[in-house]
């Protein structure tokens, strides 16, 4: 029997059975609109759901900040000729101002053993301190000043930013992000060097304490920006023989007797604190473009600016592996309540511990 044969067979039966075809036609349609009607309702109502979770899972976190250091029993001195108000208006500003530049007392500050305490807290879900790191990046002999930020696993808005390699995926670990801008003051101008970056080693380092560098050398001389450690030793070289140097030049001896006094003038008084220095290999993942628009959401300058992106973990570590830091503790932090009529309560337990909330 040929195929026509068979088309021919079928027709007929449907002809001769037009009700039992006409409700199998109309079941088939029905089963469609309905499954179609069933999948883009589950989607709206995923769609509202997310939307909603993203809106109160806002609203379910507080901004903590360090406590504010007591404001100075003695009153500050106004001086010049003024009116009252304009006295008075200077005299709460630079009271304010003050108030900042003095050292923190040890228990409003956000020190890993005080987040521990605000971990305890009843209703308090995580506590995740916004690390933001200052320091060099170094990458062969290339050296830049750069800043990073400590991020969640697949953090959302760099999803987009993402132009070779890929995100993060761990909250530890030395895979870091860098900018195609940081790559470029690196020395990586060529666009065929973005994706070469990819899987090389970039030194993090962080520094404090210690005298002046002498790097500041180059900027007298008409030089500076970011030098290499093996740099910095050779112009440490040159500082500690300009004495003898500037000696044997040709100057007349009043010009010659000032600038050996100026060279050899006394330190501030004190010994210097010693220089503490934190390096840390990463092994680079993947490279972002720099953001377009301005990230509303919380550490938006950081989002915008930091062209090194660690994992949050990481990020922790290095900031709390200088001593300085460690006692000083983080500059902010972001609590996350179980539930938003639990807010008040929690951030009535953060001010018990002398912390800042809102």
């Amino acid at each position: 029997m040929r195929w026509r044969d068979l088309l021919a067979l079928a027709l007929s039966a449907l002809a001769q059975q037009r009700l039992r075809t006409l409700l199998t036609t109309l079941g088939i349609v029905f089963g469609t609109v309905v499954l179609a009607s069933s999948v883009a309702l589950r989607r709206g109502v995923e769609s509202t759901i997310t939307h909603e979770h993203a809106r109160y899972h806002e609203l379910r976190q507080i901004e903590v900040r360090p406590g504010r250091p007591a404001a100075s029993a003695e009153p500050v001195e106004v001086r010049g000729q003024m009116s009252d108000e304009r006295r008075q208006r200077l005299r709460r500003e630079l009271t304010r101002r003050l108030a900042h530049l003095r050292d923190l007392p040890p228990e409003a500050r956000l020190t890993p053993a005080r987040l521990e305490e605000v971990r305890a807290i009843p209703h308090v879900v995580s506590v995740r301190p916004l690390v933001l790191l200052r320091g060099r990046a170094i990458l062969g002999e290339r050296v830049e000043s750069t800043t990073a930020l400590g991020v969640p696993p697949d953090d959302e808005p760099f999803r987009d930013r993402l132009i070779a390699g890929t995100l993060l995926d761990r909250s530890d670990g030395n895979d870091a992000l860098v900018t195609e801008h940081l790559l470029y003051q690196l020395g990586l101008v060529d666009e065929a060097d973005v994706a070469k970056a990819v899987g090389k080693t970039l030194v993090l380092e962080q520094r404090t304490g210690g005298r002046p560098s002498p790097n500041v050398l180059l900027e007298l001389l008409g030089g500076g920006g970011p030098v290499s450690p093996r740099q910095e030793k050779l112009l440490a070289k040159v500082v500690e023989r300009l004495p003898d140097t500037i000696a044997q030049m040709k100057l007349p001896a009043e010009e010659r007797q000032a600038l050996l006094r100026l060279l050899r003038k006394p330190r501030p008084s004190g010994p210097a604190p010693p220089e503490q220095r934190v390096e840390r290999a990463l092994t680079i993942r993947g490279v972002l473009r720099a953001a377009e628009s301005d990230n509303l959401r919380r550490g938006a300058w950081g989002y915008a600016n930091a062209d090194v992106i660690l994992p949050e973990r990481t990020a922790e570590e290095v900031f709390l592996s200088l001593p300085p830091a460690r006692a000083r503790g983080f500059d902010y932090v972001v609590v996350e309540v179980e539930r938003v009529e639990h807010v008040k309560e929690v951030l009535a337990a953060l001010q018990e511990l002398g912390l800042e909330g809102h």
